[in-house]
Protein backbone atom coordinates (compact mmCIF):
# COMPACT_ATOMS: atom_id res chain seq x y z
CA UNK A 1 0.00 0.00 0.00
CA UNK A 2 1.50 3.45 -1.12
CA UNK A 3 0.22 7.02 -0.98
CA UNK A 4 1.51 10.57 -2.23
CA UNK A 5 2.31 12.66 0.42
CA UNK A 6 2.60 16.77 -0.25
CA UNK A 7 4.59 18.45 2.03
CA UNK A 8 5.49 22.22 1.92
CA UNK A 9 7.62 23.91 4.81
CA UNK A 10 7.08 27.45 5.15
CA UNK A 11 6.93 29.47 8.33
CA UNK A 12 3.10 31.33 7.44
CA UNK A 13 0.61 29.40 7.97
CA UNK A 14 -1.40 30.17 4.84
CA UNK A 15 1.55 30.98 2.36
CA UNK A 16 0.37 33.37 -0.53
CA UNK A 17 0.58 31.95 -3.86
CA UNK A 18 -0.38 32.95 -7.27
CA UNK A 19 -3.56 31.44 -8.55
CA UNK A 20 -5.22 32.37 -11.62
CA UNK A 21 -8.56 30.89 -13.62
CA UNK A 22 -7.67 30.76 -17.10
CA UNK A 23 -9.68 29.73 -20.47
CA UNK A 24 -13.10 29.33 -19.47
CA UNK A 25 -14.65 27.63 -22.47
CA UNK A 26 -17.97 26.33 -23.83
CA UNK A 27 -18.04 23.03 -24.22
CA UNK A 28 -21.59 21.83 -25.31
CA UNK A 29 -24.58 24.38 -26.18
CA UNK A 30 -25.68 26.37 -29.10
CA UNK A 31 -23.50 29.43 -29.09
CA UNK A 32 -21.67 31.88 -31.48
CA UNK A 33 -18.52 33.21 -30.39
CA UNK A 34 -17.32 37.05 -32.16
CA UNK A 35 -14.39 38.60 -30.40
CA UNK A 36 -14.84 38.50 -26.26
CA UNK A 37 -18.89 38.24 -26.58
CA UNK A 38 -20.49 34.77 -26.46
CA UNK A 39 -24.28 34.77 -28.10
CA UNK A 40 -26.20 31.94 -27.27
CA UNK A 41 -29.49 30.02 -27.30
CA UNK A 42 -31.42 30.31 -24.37
CA UNK A 43 -32.99 27.33 -25.06
CA UNK A 44 -29.98 25.01 -24.90
CA UNK A 45 -27.94 24.02 -21.99
CA UNK A 46 -24.61 25.37 -21.75
CA UNK A 47 -21.94 23.56 -20.24
CA UNK A 48 -18.38 25.16 -19.01
CA UNK A 49 -14.80 24.53 -18.10
CA UNK A 50 -12.12 26.53 -16.73
CA UNK A 51 -8.66 26.12 -15.72
CA UNK A 52 -6.92 26.97 -12.37
CA UNK A 53 -3.14 27.81 -12.69
CA UNK A 54 -1.08 28.31 -9.78
CA UNK A 55 2.05 29.90 -10.34
CA UNK A 56 2.65 30.48 -6.81
CA UNK A 57 5.46 28.35 -4.83
CA UNK A 58 3.16 26.75 -2.63
CA UNK A 59 0.08 24.67 -2.89
CA UNK A 60 -3.71 26.04 -2.67
CA UNK A 61 -6.77 24.79 -2.99
CA UNK A 62 -9.76 25.38 -4.98
CA UNK A 63 -12.94 26.37 -3.20
CA UNK A 64 -15.50 28.42 -4.97
CA UNK A 65 -17.96 29.10 -7.08
CA UNK A 66 -19.42 29.34 -10.64
CA UNK A 67 -22.07 31.69 -10.89
CA UNK A 68 -24.63 33.16 -13.63
CA UNK A 69 -25.03 36.98 -13.04
CA UNK A 70 -27.56 38.91 -14.91
CA UNK A 71 -25.65 42.70 -16.02
CA UNK A 72 -29.00 44.34 -15.57
CA UNK A 73 -29.24 44.51 -11.98
CA UNK A 74 -26.69 41.99 -10.90
CA UNK A 75 -28.76 39.62 -9.61
CA UNK A 76 -27.65 35.58 -9.56
CA UNK A 77 -29.57 33.76 -11.67
CA UNK A 78 -27.55 30.49 -10.95
CA UNK A 79 -24.77 29.58 -8.62
CA UNK A 80 -23.07 26.40 -7.97
CA UNK A 81 -19.74 24.99 -5.89
CA UNK A 82 -16.45 24.34 -7.18
CA UNK A 83 -15.01 21.37 -5.97
CA UNK A 84 -11.88 21.30 -3.54
CA UNK A 85 -8.77 20.14 -5.31
CA UNK A 86 -5.65 20.69 -4.42
CA UNK A 87 -3.41 22.48 -6.93
CA UNK A 88 0.32 21.96 -6.75
CA UNK A 89 2.97 25.06 -6.75
CA UNK A 90 3.31 26.01 -11.01
CA UNK A 91 0.82 23.19 -12.70
CA UNK A 92 -3.07 23.81 -13.83
CA UNK A 93 -5.87 21.54 -12.95
CA UNK A 94 -9.53 21.82 -14.28
CA UNK A 95 -12.11 23.10 -12.46
CA UNK A 96 -14.79 20.69 -11.45
CA UNK A 97 -18.50 21.40 -10.00
CA UNK A 98 -19.81 19.78 -6.40
CA UNK A 99 -21.01 16.68 -8.32
CA UNK A 100 -17.54 16.44 -10.02
CA UNK A 101 -19.28 17.29 -13.03
CA UNK A 102 -18.88 20.18 -15.85
CA UNK A 103 -20.50 23.42 -14.65
CA UNK A 104 -23.97 23.32 -16.46
CA UNK A 105 -26.22 25.95 -16.95
CA UNK A 106 -29.73 25.41 -18.37
CA UNK A 107 -31.63 29.11 -19.40
CA UNK A 108 -35.33 29.93 -19.49
CA UNK A 109 -37.15 31.01 -22.10
CA UNK A 110 -37.27 34.28 -19.94
CA UNK A 111 -33.87 34.42 -19.53
CA UNK A 112 -33.22 37.01 -22.75
CA UNK A 113 -29.86 39.71 -22.67
CA UNK A 114 -26.58 40.52 -21.21
CA UNK A 115 -25.22 38.04 -18.65
CA UNK A 116 -21.83 37.15 -16.96
CA UNK A 117 -20.67 33.79 -16.02
CA UNK A 118 -18.04 33.72 -13.49
CA UNK A 119 -15.53 31.75 -11.73
CA UNK A 120 -14.11 32.60 -8.09
CA UNK A 121 -11.89 31.27 -6.30
CA UNK A 122 -11.39 31.99 -2.49
CA UNK A 123 -9.52 30.50 -0.17
CA UNK A 124 -7.77 31.26 3.22
CA UNK A 125 -4.27 31.81 0.24
CA UNK A 126 -5.78 33.19 -2.48
CA UNK A 127 -8.20 35.08 -4.12
CA UNK A 128 -9.23 34.97 -7.84
CA UNK A 129 -11.54 35.16 -10.50
CA UNK A 130 -12.35 35.49 -14.02
CA UNK A 131 -15.67 35.96 -15.87
CA UNK A 132 -16.85 35.74 -19.56
CA UNK A 133 -19.77 37.74 -20.99
CA UNK A 134 -23.02 36.30 -22.57
CA UNK A 135 -25.89 37.30 -24.48
CA UNK A 136 -28.80 35.08 -24.34
CA UNK A 137 -31.42 35.35 -27.21
CA UNK A 138 -34.01 32.91 -28.15
CA UNK A 139 -32.51 31.83 -31.87
CA UNK A 140 -34.71 28.46 -31.71
CA UNK A 141 -37.45 30.10 -30.84
CA UNK A 142 -37.58 32.62 -33.50
CA UNK A 143 -36.70 30.51 -36.22
CA UNK A 144 -39.69 28.63 -35.32
CA UNK A 145 -41.86 31.18 -35.54
CA UNK A 146 -40.59 32.55 -38.52
CA UNK A 147 -41.19 29.30 -40.24
CA UNK A 148 -44.37 29.09 -39.00
CA UNK A 149 -45.29 32.40 -40.05
CA UNK A 150 -43.92 30.77 -43.53
CA UNK A 151 -46.03 27.94 -43.84
CA UNK A 152 -49.58 29.56 -42.68
CA UNK A 153 -48.33 32.43 -45.12
CA UNK A 154 -48.14 29.37 -47.95
CA UNK A 155 -50.81 27.81 -46.80
CA UNK A 156 -52.92 30.65 -47.27
CA UNK A 157 -52.24 32.00 -50.37
CA UNK A 158 -52.24 28.60 -51.97
CA UNK A 159 -55.96 28.18 -50.75
CA UNK A 160 -57.04 31.28 -51.70
CA UNK A 161 -55.81 30.76 -55.17
CA UNK A 162 -58.31 27.67 -55.73
CA UNK A 163 -61.57 27.59 -57.06
CA UNK A 164 -64.43 25.81 -56.09
CA UNK A 165 -66.39 24.01 -58.68
CA UNK A 166 -69.57 23.62 -57.84
CA UNK A 167 -72.03 21.43 -59.59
Amino acid sequence: IGSNLLISITSQLNPTTILKIEKITITEGSYIKIGKKYFADNLSPLKFTAIANNDGQHLTETKGTFRVTDKKNSEVLYMQGILPQNVIAKTKRNLVSIDEKQFTFKPSLYDFGNYTISFDIKTDNTNTSNSIDIYFFPFKASITFLVAIFLLRTITATTKGQKTVEK
